[in-house]
C-alpha cells in the first residue's frame, strides 16, 4: 500500500512539468495503476500503452522498479522501440529496439503512453521474481484528448486484444 501511495503522490507531483512538457492539461488523478510480477520466461511483446481508444487518457507511463537485488543478466528489461523510417508505422515490423533499460530496484522510468512503442524482455530467474509498478499520468477530463503531430496509433498486439 505505501508503494502505490508513493507512486500517486508521485506521478501527481509529475503531472504539472509533463504538462508543460506536452503543451497540454494533465489530471492530477492518476486512477490507472498496475502491478506487474514476472516468473522466468515472463515477457511482454512490443506494444503502445494508450493505442487509440476513444476513451483511453493515458498520456504518461511512470513504472517503478521494486528489485533491489536485480542481476542484468536475469534480463526482464524495458525496451524501447523506434521508427525505422521516419513516419512508417504500419506494424511491429517498422520497428527496431534501442538501448535496454534493466528493472534495478528503485529505477523510475517515465514515458508517452501514446508514443513510445515498448516491450519487455524474457525475464530468466527462476530464484526470483521481477515487480514493476506502473501508474498512468492522464489527459485532462475537461478537454480533447492531446495528440502528437502525426499521430498514428500502433495496433494492439494480439495480447493486448486478449487482455480488453
Amino acid at each position: 500500500p505505501r508503494v502505490v501511495a508513493f507512486m500517486l503522490s508521485l506521478a501527481a507531483a509529475l503531472c504539472k512539468p509533463l504538462a508543460a512538457h506536452r503543451g497540454a492539461p494533465l489530471s492530477s488523478d492518476c486512477a490507472s495503476n498496475m502491478l506487474s510480477v514476472y516468473a522466468a520466461g515472463g515477457a511482454f511483446p512490443v506494444h503502445v500503452d494508450n493505442h487509440g481508444g476513444a476513451d483511453d487518457r493515458r498520456m504518461y507511463g511512470c513504472i517503478y522498479y521494486m528489485n533491489p537485488d536485480h542481476d542484468d543478466a536475469a534480463g526482464g528489461a524495458f525496451v524501447p522501440w523506434r521508427r525505422k523510417i521516419e513516419g512508417v508505422l504500419d506494424d511491429a515490423r517498422d520497428l527496431e529496439p534501442r538501448s535496454a533499460v534493466a528493472p534495478r530496484g528503485d529505477r523510475l522510468v517515465v514515458f508517452e503512453a501514446d508514443t513510445l512503442a515498448h516491450s519487455v524482455e524474457a525475464y530468466r530467474d527462476d530464484a526470483y521474481r521481477r515487480y514493476a509498478l506502473t501508474v498512468w499520468i492522464l489527459a485532462d477530463e475537461d478537454g480533447a484528448i492531446p495528440r502528437r503531430d502525426g499521430w498514428r496509433p500502433l495496433s494492439p498486439t494480439a495480447t493486448h486484444a486478449g487482455m480488453a
